[in-house]
This record gives structure tokens, sequence and C-alpha cells, in this order.
């Protein structure tokens, strides 16, 4: 039994070891620089899981030069173009550019998630109106589409239509008209 438990002690340090040295092999096989890029062009705060990683592990990790490739990444994330691209892709932005520069990127970022707010509203309607044409229906009011008069993101306390912007006060202000022909809902 004693040589059991010693046998079982030997493997399970084996084992740790080569975990540890498997951790060292591929934490210094990392390009450190180019990580460090890749977070930031992906818009994530400054800490790599993987570094984090590296570093419980006591694996010296290339800290500076994670830290070069994050500020460079930075450089290019934190424009007007990039928060253009980032706003119509619909990411969510986690105020990873610094204070000095984030209003230029912020400035893009806001009319690129107006156009991916407009998009997404579109691509609903197109939706709407697929679904309602050729319904049954009695009247063309049964085949109107109902679209939501929304307070406008742009210019406070005013109001408009979802996806097309057109100034209402109510809902039915941005109601899309429908044709009923012979029964069926033939929608324009």
């Amino acid at each position: 039994m004693k040589n059991l438990v010693l046998v079982l002690v030997s493997l399970l340090l084996t084992s740790c070891a080569a975990l540890e040295q498997n951790y060292k092999n591929t934490c210094a096989s990392y390009d450190w620089e180019a990580m460090g890029s890749r977070d930031a062009l992906a818009g994530e705060s400054m800490q790599s899981s993987v570094l984090s990683q590296c570093m419980q592990h006591g694996i010296p990790a290339t800290r500076t030069a994670y830290d070069q490739g994050y500020a460079r990444g930075l450089m290019q994330f934190c424009t007007y173009e990039y928060g253009i691209y980032w706003g119509r892709e619909g990411k969510d932005y986690e105020n990873t550019c610094t204070p000095s520069v984030a209003n230029n990127f912020l400035a893009g970022y806001s009319k690129g998630k107006m156009e991916y707010q407009r998009l997404q509203v579109a691509k609903a309607q197109v939706v709407a109106i697929q679904r309602a044409s050729g319904q049954s229906c009695t009247f063309d009011s049964d085949c109107e589409i109902k679209i939501e008069c929304k307070m406008s993101s742009s210019a406070p306390y005013s109001r408009q239509c979802a996806g097309n912007g057109k100034t209402c006060n109510f809902d039915s202000d941005c109601t899309l008209p429908g044709s009923c022909s012979f029964n069926t809902c033939t929608n324009r």
C-alpha cells in the first residue's frame, strides 16, 4: 500500500512538472506584440486572458511587447473611421480609448451605430412586409404595416418613425399602407 501511494504521488508530481513545462513552452511561443494589437483592435481591455494565465503560473511573459502592441492597436482602433466601422457592426464600446482620443472615436461610433440601427429596422420592415404579403384580408387596412414612433437619438425631444426618420407624434403616423386585392394582401 505504501508503494502504491509513493507511485501515485510520483505520477502526480511528474504530471504537474510536465504541465508547467507545457505552459512555459506555450507562453514562450506567443507573439506578445501581435496579441496586444489584436486585443486592442477587438475593443478589449488591456489585460489579455492568455497573458494573465501565463503570469499566474509564474511564467515571465513579455509584458512590454504586449503593451507596445496594445498601444499600436489602440492608435488604429481609437479613430473616427474605426468608430464608424465598430458602430456599423453593431458592436458595443467598452471604453477602451483614452480620454484624449475617445471623443473622435465616439463621434464615428455614434454615426456608425445609427446606420446599424437604421439597417436593423429596415430589415425588420422587409420581414414584416414579406409576412404581410399573401395573408388573407377583407380591407386595405388589414394589410397595413405598423411601425413604431420613437424618440430621436439625434435630436432631443423629437420623435421619428423607426427606420425612415420621418417626423411623427404617434405610431399611426408611421403606418405603411397596404393593399387588399382578391382577399390577399399585396403590399407595395
